[in-house]
């Protein structure tokens, strides 16, 4: 697979006149993934030569996307970008099954030696990225942390990034932490 470069969005650029082009591709990856998440579960051997490369490339978008993330998620820097059917683009939905794929493989034991040195720090410091706390969320917890708690609680139940990465992360031997 080769490499996508970095745009604004953190995918591949598509002409400015055609926006539904551009969701159009976010759909398409996050199909890609999901897909790939599926097949890794029912058809383990059809994915496992391509494994090194497939979680290298979950590393890399993890990496290209975090910028964005960051700016529209955690510091709430400017509104969420919306696609061209007035939708809000939501990274999230793209991140989430790209962090159970590489649990998936994480437990599944193929490719052990991919989770290792670099990559494995790499891994842990994307995550770590990934699952931070929003400014919103550390003024909520600085003004009352029992409400952020109870608000997390009551969260439990929607799926998120965060607790995608906390269980890639409680898939590894805990003590490459140390």
């Amino acid at each position: 697979m080769s490499k996508i470069p970095p745009t604004g969005t953190g995918l591949p650029s598509v002409s400015k006149r055609s926006r539904s082009g551009q969701s159009l591709l976010r759909r398409l990856l996050l199909t890609g993934i999901q897909v790939l998440d599926t097949i890794q579960t029912s058809f383990p051997r059809a994915l496992t030569p391509h494994l090194k490369e497939l979680l290298s490339s979950a590393l890399s978008y993890l990496s290209l996307l975090f910028p964005t993330f960051t700016h529209y998620y955690l510091k709430s820097g400017a509104s969420v970008p919306r696609s061209s059917e007035d939708e809000t683009i939501e990274l999230t939905h793209l991140v989430c099954p790209m962090l159970d794929f590489v649990a998936s493989v994480a437990r599944s034991g193929k490719a052990k030696d991919w989770f290792q040195g670099d990559n494995l720090s790499g891994l842990i410091g994307a995550v770590f990225g990934w699952v931070q706390m929003s400014n919103d969320d550390e003024t909520e917890w600085g003004d009352n942390a029992n409400a952020f708690v109870a608000q997390e609680s009551d969260d439990t139940l929607s799926y998120s990034v965060r607790m995608a990465g906390f269980d890639l992360l409680s898939v590894g031997d805990p003590s490459f932490l140390i």
